[in-house]
């Protein structure tokens, strides 16, 4: 079982269960598994909380014993935490939701900010007790909470343009 070999060898018995900071850990998902040439192909997705780099990462999978090669497709990426960008993000957030102590806080996605000067991920995944199933099999998101994901949207794009 690839996952159980993952969380068992690859987290626990190399110790790469310890090398995470306020955006999470290393994950790595073990996507497609393959025949070639008579050797077994795990093809994963590795994800590295910034400022961590691959090279953080590779004396863990050396570790393992196994043969592996590595192809960085995105850089590890982290945006200020404290900004008036993020500002204005939070309070668009705040304001609609009546959550005076929103705070921005950090996530190990976050794939499509990455390609902005200036990206941030900001979404509605646990807004106001709303339990999301991104990346789940039927995703979706019921019409009261999209309505109020709207609000917030468009609060935020208004506290953009304003320069808040």
């Amino acid at each position: 079982n690839v996952k159980t070999f993952y969380y068992c060898v690859i987290q626990d018995e190399t110790g790469l269960r310890n090398l995470k900071n306020e955006q999470g850990g290393v994950t790595l998902s073990p996507d497609i598994i393959e025949e070639k040439d008579g050797e077994i192909v795990v093809s994963c997705d590795m994800r590295v909380p910034a400022p961590f780099t691959y090279d953080d990462v590779k004396p863990y999978l050396v570790k393992t014993g196994l043969k592996f090669t590595a192809e960085e497709k995105h850089p590890p990426f982290m945006a200020e935490k404290y900004c008036p960008f993020s500002e204005a993000l939070v309070k668009a957030y705040a304001e609609v939701t009546g959550e005076a102590d929103a705070k921005p806080f950090p996530m190990g996605g976050s794939t499509f900010a990455r390609v902005f000067e200036k990206g941030y991920s900001f979404g509605v995944d646990s807004l106001m007790g709303y339990v999301a199933n991104m990346h789940q099999a039927n995703e979706k998101m019921d019409e009261a909470t999209m309505k109020k994901a709207i609000e917030i949207y468009e609060k935020a794009f208004f506290n953009l343009a304003k320069g808040i």
